[in-house]
């Protein structure tokens, strides 16, 4: 049946009046287009204009050390490092494929990494962190999706003589100190 384009634009006519969205919208706020030669407000959480602080300067406000001032603290990653809060594990890592810096939390370090009592003469760190990457790398090569993070869960040995169990965990890829792509690797329960 051949259909008829003056009745369908009226059914999808009808249809859109009954939804509500044949209305015009006018309390929409005008949002003007910044150009080179205008300066445009910031808005806030609902502050514009007045309420905008006065910085004392007429320059544009181009960036968010402008408008709140300078950090109070800043926690690099090298210090997260260098206080034993993340384990560097570039090294393994890149022998592994990874082309990113890689680190571990401490929990996923002292949790996972570090074999469990009674299991050392058949597992050892760097067996164990060897398999971690590893896993890490092919569920990072078999993820459908196009993602900054991904949960995956190894199987590792947690108690002796024990049969190994999966641990859930989550990695990162975010910027580094310098902005640089890194690899964090967490416990999936873990707060970044």
């Amino acid at each position: 049946m051949e259909q008829n384009p003056k009745t369908d634009a009226l059914t999808e006519a009808r249809r859109r009046a009954e939804l509500g969205l044949d209305k015009v919208v006018t309390d929409l706020p005008v949002v003007p287009v910044p150009t080179e030669d205008t300066t445009v407000a910031i808005h806030f959480g609902g502050r514009t204009g007045k309420d905008v602080p006065d910085t004392g300067s007429t320059e544009p406000l181009d960036s968010v050390t402008s408008f709140f001032g300078d950090p109070i603290s800043i926690y690099s990653r090298a210090q997260a490092i260098e206080d034993g809060v993340l384990a560097d594990v570039s090294e393994p890592a890149r022998e592994a494929g990874f082309k990113f810096p890689v680190a571990v939390t401490s929990a996923v370090w002292h949790d996972v990494v570090t074999p469990p009592e009674g299991t050392q003469g058949y597992q050892d760190e760097a067996g164990r962190l060897w398999d971690l990457l590893t896993i890490l790398r092919m569920a990072i090569r078999t993820s459908r999706d196009s993602t900054d993070r991904i949960q995956f869960a190894p199987l590792f040995v947690t108690a002796a003589g024990k049969p190994p169990v999966p641990v859930a965990l989550r990695a990162e890829c975010h910027g580094g100190d310098d902005g640089e792509p890194v690899i964090t690797i967490f416990k999936r329960d873990e707060i970044d």
